[in-house]
């Protein structure tokens, strides 16, 4: 996969992107004599890519959180239906599933402690051709 495409031009094509507010594809052009990446989606959301990057950074985060929160209800839902004899011939299958989500808890925990965002700077594109 790639994000954009190889061989970029001041002509919009679609990227390898979705839009960070609804989804959609981002279309990427080259403009003026840096080059500067421009990213735009169907809808007209624009972006610079900054702010793509940026974007994608915060909806890790929040799939990331997201994912625990599902996991904690998942788990007290299990929780309930095994104390409360509400799991009927399935309790041995939510009592595997609970351990396997406690499990997948830790190292959802540990990830989201490991996940660091690239800090960007409002406007601080790098030049074209650098790194």
């Amino acid at each position: 996969m790639h994000a954009f495409p190889k061989n970029l031009s001041g002509e919009e094509q679609p990227s390898g992107l979705t839009c960070p507010e609804c989804l959609g594809v981002l279309g990427v052009r080259e403009e003026g004599p840096r080059r500067t990446l421009h990213f735009r989606c169907r809808t007209g959301h624009a972006y610079a890519a900054e702010e793509v990057l940026v974007g994608k950074e915060d909806r890790v985060e929040n799939l990331l959180w997201m994912s625990l929160t599902a996991l904690d209800e998942l788990m007290a839902f299990l929780r309930d239906l095994i104390a409360r004899g509400k799991g009927g011939p399935y309790v041995p299958d939510h009592e595997d599933r609970l351990r396997r989500a406690e499990e997948q808890k830790k190292t959802l925990v540990a990830l989201i402690a490991e996940n660091t965002p690239v800090c960007v700077a409002p406007g601080s594109e790098p030049d074209a051709g650098t790194s």
